[in-house]
């Protein structure tokens, strides 16, 4: 009989381990520290280091739904600027515009969790697109 923790783990060792790939390079790209990296994931300091020590990393859903908006965010982001310099910087910029009010699109990412990092990649799905 599947426990409750299979039932969260649809996400096949393929994925899981291509996300975690780029993942690690947005994260390298964007200056995240580990600190920042368990909380854009939503996971503790020991769930980070299993995920991170993994061959073939079991993730569920969540996390992968996180990365997979982080992975549209740094994708746009190229999309929007000339040079992979100020694409990455962007992240890091305070704005006035909506929804970040003042804070910078990371630091928004990681005081509204989920919420934050989905409304993130709606505003720069829509710049790009614009």
């Amino acid at each position: 009989m599947p426990s409750d923790r299979d039932k969260e783990l649809s996400v096949s060792e393929q994925e899981a381990r291509v996300g975690l790939i780029g993942f690690r390079y947005i994260m390298e790209q964007w200056h995240c520290t580990v600190e920042e990296q368990q909380q854009l994931l939503s996971l503790d300091a020991d769930t980070f280091q299993v995920l991170q020590s993994q061959a073939s990393p079991e993730m569920p859903d969540d996390v992968l739904m996180r990365i997979s908006y982080l992975m549209g965010i740094y994708r746009a982001l190229n999309t929007l600027y000339p040079t992979e310099e100020r694409a990455v910087g962007r992240i890091r910029l305070p704005t006035t515009d909506e929804p970040f009010c003042g804070q910078s699109a990371l630091n928004f990412m990681l005081t509204h969790s989920l919420e934050g990092i989905a409304l993130t990649r709606r505003y720069f799905d829509w710049l790009a697109q614009a």
